[in-house]
């Protein structure tokens, strides 16, 4: 299944996690499987908006924005919306694709969230994670993504 997965185009894939484990595990992941020829790695979303504005003001692509939903004081729905204002300031056009990644209960309130970020995805963290669970489940994404697979702001 993984060579049917290439990389981000451009490369660059912003993980945004304040849990120190699973920003090391999915930096660490997409790096090691080839998903993405960059990886950001940020523990907050003050510091993803920070990141994001240096690099449109560089004019540089992102590819994917991976972002936990529960982080404080700057969840990851409100940095995903503060992202959608930053592309349209900077005027770039084509939305960046959202992947929450988060062990937040999908309920409506998530999913109407979802459907304002979209392009948006959602992985559950998981109770019984391993790193050869969560690469197949990231791949799967990432075949979403990237070759149009999926429908967006559906949570899986």
């Amino acid at each position: 299944m993984a060579e049917s997965v290439q990389a981000a185009p451009g490369g660059c894939v912003v993980v945004v996690d304040d849990d120190r484990f699973f920003l090391t595990l999915l930096t660490d992941l997409l790096t090691k499987e080839g998903l993405a020829a960059e990886v950001l790695s940020c523990e907050s979303g003050a510091s993803f908006l920070t990141q994001l504005t240096q690099r449109f003001r560089q004019e540089q692509s992102v590819q994917l924005a991976i972002l936990d939903i529960v982080m404080s004081p700057l969840d990851g729905v409100a940095a995903a919306l503060a992202m959608r204002a930053l592309e349209r300031g900077f005027d770039r056009g084509t939305a960046i694709p959202v992947l929450f990644f988060s062990g937040a209960k999908v309920t409506e309130a998530l999913r109407n969230a979802m459907a304002r970020c979209a392009p948006a995805y959602y992985l559950n963290k998981g109770a019984d994670i391993t790193r050869d669970r969560l690469a197949a489940r990231i791949r799967d994404i990432f075949g979403r993504v990237f070759t149009g697979g999926g429908e967006p702001s559906r949570p899986t």
